[in-house]
């Protein structure tokens, strides 16, 4: 029964790693700290949920944290950079959100420029 849900988990990890975690990918991603960020969740989120299940404790809330990291998997974020800080970063999130600027203190909305390759 436990190494059963054990194998399950394992192949939660498995889709995450094809969602984007695995570190085999030469897109550049392991030069970004969210990738290493997710990725460690990713495994720290297995960890969890074998304590849980070796603690008898209720593993219910680690397994469905470890299945949302292995679905989010790994996205590149989108930067732009903001006319207000004159060359620092802002952010806008994949789903084309804004986060205002960290140091922008009043509040507008930041006008983005595009980033210049």
């Amino acid at each position: 029964m436990e190494i059963d849900k054990i194998k399950e988990w394992m192949q939660i990890v498995n889709i995450g790693l094809v969602n984007g975690l695995s570190h085999t990918n030469r897109d550049g991603r392991t030069d970004d700290i969210d990738f290493w960020r997710k990725r460690s969740q990713l495994f720290n989120g297995l960890t969890l949920c074998i304590k849980d299940l070796v603690t008898e404790q209720n593993y219910e809330y680690s397994e469905k944290d470890l299945r949302k990291i292995a679905n989010d998997g790994y996205q590149k974020e989108e930067y732009r950079t903001c006319k207000y800080l004159h060359g620092d970063w802002c952010h806008i999130s994949t789903d084309g959100t804004q986060e205002k600027c960290p140091f922008y203190g009043v509040e507008e909305e930041c006008e983005f420029f595009e980033e210049e390759t």
